[in-house]
């Protein structure tokens, strides 16, 4: 066999496996040499195809970070309402004991007027009936 034989073989394989393995191989290609000369492999300009498929990329990780983002400001949301009702029902609450509170003292002060009227010795209470009809006499 010659080495042209092969050569052109391999050549054929290539041609029949598809463009796809052809793009691949250049790609090997160009960041070998672009190693081997010192540049960097980002000067290259990727073709229609590869721009295709980064758009394709950038499209679904953008829907998938934005639904996250969107999953995350909603459960800020959730967490700020539910915290909002918990110090509203804790303040209804404190209004509630505050007006029970007020309630009972004012019971208590009236129970209070009610026994010391009720305590006051009877000969206090003649005295006061006489002074009370004093100035009609």
């Amino acid at each position: 066999m010659d080495t042209s034989d092969v050569g052109a073989e391999v050549g054929g394989v290539v041609s029949n496996a598809g463009g796809s393995i052809v793009n691949e191989l250049r790609k090997i290609g160009q960041t070998a040499f672009s190693q081997i000369l010192g540049t960097h492999p980002t000067d290259q300009i990727p073709d229609k195809d590869e721009l295709a498929e980064m758009a394709k990329k950038d499209e679904k990780f953008s829907i998938e970070e934005q639904a996250k983002i969107h999953a995350k400001i909603k459960a800020i949301y959730e967490e700020f309402e539910a915290m909002k009702k918990k110090k509203q029902q804790e303040k209804e609450a404190a209004k509630k004991v505050q007006e029970e509170e007020a309630k009972k003292l004012e019971e208590l002060s009236e129970e209070r007027v009610k026994e010391q009227e009720l305590a006051v010795n009877p000969a206090i209470q003649k005295t006061k009936a006489e002074i009370k009809n004093y100035g009609a006499e």
